[in-house]
């Protein structure tokens, strides 16, 4: 009887599951997919390895490190994030092939929004793939830096993206100080910038996709403003998680 019960149990946590974790779970670039509030329409949270400037690499180093240790540390970084985002436009096209098409980019925000489609176009012109780590990735902006929907958008997959955070929230949680040391950062400050990106999603009536940290997690915040009608699936794929380990 206990046997059975459990069986009964585990089919309706089956059942429960949202169709789309069906489809992350059997695309080849994920690793693990939670589905940690079930709901009709869910925010699927892609764990992201941020590019970022040199000057952030450099200052997580001891201020005695050599010139070129940083710069072998920073071409190690630009490397895993051209693994991590070949992986996500792949996933993000099958995403897309399914009509999930709304995209939200943090970092992105409002006056921003409108140059990132020709920005990320005349970026992509020249290429039809990442370019390998040189000099061109060192700068600002380069096709790393605009993220895949950047990418999504110059080849022809995506028409538009919508920016989850304002200068406001992005200051919220910026580590670098003018003096260019690193400060640490509030869970306070982390949860209103959390707050503002959900709500913003929320905003938009069908399933979305956010690309986002893979240090955030949005559950409580979803739990919160949700009003249990929207879920959340967070997608670890396989190059995040080797780099990430």
């Amino acid at each position: 009887m206990r046997t059975v019960l459990c069986l009964l149990l585990l089919s309706n946590v089956c059942q429960a599951a949202h169709p789309l974790v069906d489809v992350l779970k059997n695309s080849p670039e994920v690793v693990n997919v939670e589905n940690p509030i079930d709901a009709p329409r869910c925010i699927i949270h892609i764990r992201d390895w941020h590019w970022v400037p040199y000057e952030y690499v450099s200052a997580e180093l001891p201020e005695d490190t050599p010139s070129e240790v940083v710069a072998a540390t920073y071409v190690r970084h630009l490397n895993e994030v051209r693994e991590i985002q070949d992986e996500q436009f792949t996933l993000l096209k099958r995403l897309i092939d399914r009509d999930v098409t709304t995209i939200y980019r943090e970092g992105l925000t409002p006056d921003i929004q409108p140059v990132y489609r020709t920005l990320s176009q005349v970026l992509w012109k020249r290429h039809e793939q990442i370019p390998e780590v040189g000099d061109e990735l060192f700068k600002r902006p380069n096709v790393l830096s605009l993220g895949v929907p950047g990418r999504l958008i110059a080849k022809g997959h995506l028409k538009t993206v919508h920016a989850a955070d304002t200068d406001e929230t992005l200051a919220l949680t910026d580590p670098l100080q003018n003096d260019g040391r690193l400060r640490e950062v509030t869970q306070s400050d982390i949860e209103k910038r959390e707050d503002h990106m959900v709500r913003q999603m929320l905003k938009h009536q069908g399933h979305c996709i956010i690309i986002l940290g893979g240090a955030h997690d949005l559950t409580d915040n979803v739990k919160r403003l949700g009003n249990g009608n929207t879920g959340l699936i967070v997608v670890t794929t396989r190059a995040f998680r080797k780099h990430d380990e």
